[in-house]
């Protein structure tokens, strides 16, 4: 799922598996001014080729709260270790197991 120019959504009770991205977010990308709940979601086994986020980016996203997700076995296969994983505004409550 991608996410671009300050949309304002609500992203809940879904499931991300096993999604492909050449850049960034595998699972979701958002993106430039987004606002949005992500919450309630499993995200997992998603892959980014390149930078970060296989399962979830976020970047330039204030006010996005991300709460009660799932988010398990994402991967990042080219990264030259400067941009890994993703930011958002708040995590609460996620399951993030190694």
């Amino acid at each position: 799922l991608s996410v671009n120019n300050g949309s304002d959504v609500q992203i809940e009770d879904n499931e991300f598996y096993d999604n492909y991205a050449e850049w960034t977010g595998g699972g979701i990308d958002f993106r430039e001014g987004n606002q949005a709940t992500i919450s309630g979601n499993t995200i997992m086994s998603n892959t980014a080729q390149q930078r970060g986020g296989g399962g979830l980016w976020l970047s330039d996203n204030g006010g996005t709260v991300v709460m009660n997700n799932i988010v398990v076995n994402n991967i990042v296969l080219d990264s030259d270790g400067d941009e890994v994983g993703g930011g958002s505004e708040q995590v609460l409550d996620a399951l993030l197991p190694d």
